[in-house]
Formats: structure tokens, C-alpha cells, sequence
């Protein structure tokens, strides 16, 4: 039973994720009524994450749709009550919310949920559940991210009973607008040294951060990320970031610690590959031969599901991210799994000095079925 092969260890370990989490602290609807869940369209995507599990080499996918179907799910394909765009559509397990517990789900070293289906990474879970895009917030890279509370950590504005927070440029030690560090060693599947400043961002709903929140690396920074476990295959990994600061810097980017590229990313996506709203494009036809072009210069526009909201109080959808020039994916190379190995993606800033920062806002694994698939283009959602 202790050896981590025998099945039923497995089977055990796949439905524990280290880390303590809430109900609404697995994916970004966070709460009942959730100010923040506006700023998705969520009628062409579900908000989801996804989380590397006790079982070796295994991920879990957690769902929030919306509509008739609404609530958490475990291992779920699809969008709202339907087949995505694709074709695919898995249902997964119901995560019972806390208003329809029956007993506390408190435990002494954790949270216990209900699922109302067993749960397992099976075929149907590898090959069809993840044979889609996996976009994962850089904020729940680390389990210690999230067991600390610095994923979604607030800093106590007016909005919703003291979520969210409000920008400025106020820098004194009195100043809310807090991000929450961490120190060479204590944030488990991150590794850098003492010229990196770790930080995780408060959540915001109007700041350009996919979800409110990101990890930002900031001075001589060198860091590299554990990825998520992935099913055998042929990925491509992206980096969703925010550009055109000036502090943003040079970058040398690597997989498996082989060189894949050199990113600058101070300049907007109009200097970098020529970005164009798809407005301007004319039809269609316009746009997708545009999206082609951007890819082959190693760019692609941000996800259309996302807005930032329009105000700090939030309320309604503002800014498109895939109607801005700064808001952007790049794509970082390519690297093949065997199912049963871990990968890392490596940041290294090239700029001497203190003062350059980057913004790791999240991260894309896409399957070589999504995103060279000769019959469906990728959505841009």
C-alpha cells in the first residue's frame, strides 16, 4: 500500500492535491456571486485551473461553468452544458458547494470535499480531458502559493466586503496595495536564488493580469518552474504576460534547461510582430491568416474570454485581452512528455541591475492535437 506503483496508493493519491483549498478557492469564482467571474465570457469558456495531484506524475482539472450545469466540477470537458468547439464533452465530478454539506469538511491537516463520482486519471481523463489547452494561472504553480493564501489574497478595498484591491502609486509602509513574497526555498516546485524577488499580486479586477493576480520576478532574476504533469505526447508551452513596460527586460527562456529563444518584452505587441485589432483585419479570413502570421514571429494574441473589468469596483467587462496590443501570449518552444517525467521552463534576465521585472501571468500547455490540428483551427478563446 506505501509503494507509490501499487494501484490503490494511486488511486488514493489522485483525489488528494497538496495543498489546503476551499470550496472557492480552486478556480477564480471566488464566492457566491463572485464580482470577479464577471470579467470572463463564459458563454464560449468555463473558468478552470488545474493542479498537480499526491499521484505521481498525474494533474486534476478544476471546473466552474456557468448556466444549467453550474458549480465545481473534477476532470470536466466542455463548455457550460455542451461539447466545446471540438467536439468534446466530459461531465466530470460534482464537487458538493458548502451550503449543501451536511457535516463540517474541516480536517486537521486540510479540507475534505464530496465528489459525486468517483474520480480517476483514467483513459477518458487523459485522452479527452486533456487533450485540450491547459491554461494554468502562474499563481497555483506552487501548493505553497495557495496553502499560504497568497493566490486570490486580497488587500481589503471597499468592493464585495473587502476583496479586490485599488491601484496607486503610493509606496510607503502604509500602503495596502501588497504583494506577498517569498523567500529561496519556500515556495515548492519554484526554484531561484537571493538576486529574485518572488512575488505574488494582490487580486485586482481591473489590473491587465489574467484572473487578477500573477507571480512577478523582479532584479537579476533567474527562475525555473516545475510544469504540471502532462499525458504523453507533443506540447507547445506558452507564457501569457503583460508587455510594454520598461522594466519588463531581456529574457532567455529554456525547456528542460535547453535554450529556446531570447524575448524582449518592453516593447507592445504593435513593435514586436505588428499587432492589429481583428477589427481592423476585415473578415475572417483576415483574421486567421493574421493569427498564422503572428505564430510563425513566435506571438499570439491574448484570450478573448478574459476582460478586465472597467472600473476598480468592477461590475461589468472592460478591456478585451485580446483586443490590446499588451496583453499577450508568447510562445516559449516545444517539448515531448513521456507521460511519466518532469519538465521545467527556466526565466532568465539578461539585463544587469535591480530594477527589471517580469510578470508571470500564466501559463498555456497545449497538446499538438489543439494547436496543429489540421481540421479545427485553435479557439480564441
Amino acid at each position: 500500500m506505501k509503494n507509490l506503483r501499487n494501484s490503490l496508493n494511486r488511486f488514493v493519491a489522485y483525489h488528494i492535491l497538496p495543498f489546503k483549498a476551499g470550496y472557492y478557492q480552486l478556480t477564480e469564482v471566488d464566492g457566491v456571486g463572485s464580482t470577479l467571474a464577471i470579467n470572463w465570457n463564459r458563454r464560449k469558456w468555463d473558468i478552470a485551473d488545474w493542479y498537480e495531484t499526491c499521484m505521481p506524475y498525474s494533474t486534476m482539472k478544476l471546473s466552474f461553468p456557468s448556466g444549467t450545469q453550474t458549480g465545481l466540477y473534477v476532470n470536466r470537458r466542455g463548455v457550460q452544458s455542451r461539447a466545446d468547439e471540438r467536439g468534446g464533452f466530459v461531465r466530470g465530478a460534482k464537487v458538493t458547494p458548502p451550503n449543501e454539506m451536511t457535516a463540517d469538511n474541516n480536517a486537521i491537516n486540510g479540507i475534505y470535499h464530496y465528489v459525486d463520482q468517483i474520480i480517476a486519471y483514467g483513459q477518458e481523463t487523459q485522452q479527452v480531458v486533456f487533450n485540450d489547452r491547459m491554461r494554468i494561472d502562474c499563481s497555483s504553480l506552487s501548493p505553497d502559493f495557495i496553502t499560504s493564501g497568497a493566490r486570490g489574497h486580497y488587500t481589503r478595498s471597499s468592493n464585495e466586503g473587502g476583496k479586490y484591491g485599488t491601484w496607486d502609486a503610493t509606496s510607503n509602509h502604509n500602503n495596502k496595495q501588497t504583494c506577498l513574497g517569498f523567500k529561496p526555498g519556500s515556495a515548492e516546485n519554484i526554484s531561484f536564488d537571493n538576486r529574485t524577488h518572488l512575488h505574488v499580486r494582490p487580486r485586482t479586477l481591473s489590473f491587465w493580469s489574467y484572473g487578477g493576480d500573477e507571480v512577478l520576478a523582479k532584479g537579476k532574476f533567474d527562475v525555473t518552474v516545475k510544469l504540471p504533469p502532462v499525458p504523453a505526447g507533443k506540447y507547445e508551452l506558452r507564457l501569457g504576460t503583460c508587455v510594454s513596460f520598461n522594466d519588463r527586460g531581456m529574457v532567455a527562456c529554456y525547456i528542460d534547461n535547453i535554450p529556446t529563444e531570447i524575448v524582449d518584452f518592453r516593447p507592445s505587441g504593435t513593435d514586436m510582430f505588428g499587432w492589429k485589432s481583428d477589427s481592423s483585419l476585415g473578415d475572417e479570413e483576415g483574421i486567421v491568416i493574421f493569427d498564422r502570421i503572428s505564430r510563425k514571429k513566435g506571438w499570439m494574441k491574448g484570450p478573448q474570454s478574459y476582460y478586465s473589468a472597467s472600473s476598480e469596483s468592477g461590475g461589468m467587462q472592460g478591456t478585451c485581452f485580446r483586443d490590446t496590443p499588451t496583453t499577450l501570449r508568447r510562445i516559449i518552444g516545444t517539448f515531448y512528455s513521456n507521460g511519466e517525467s518532469d519538465h521545467y521552463v527556466r526565466f532568465q534576465q539578461l539585463i544587469p541591475g535591480t530594477d527589471m521585472t517580469m510578470a508571470m501571468d500564466y501559463i498555456e500547455i497545449v497538446p499538438v492535437t489543439v494547436y496543429d490540428n489540421e481540421y479545427f483551427v485553435e479557439d480564441r478563446w
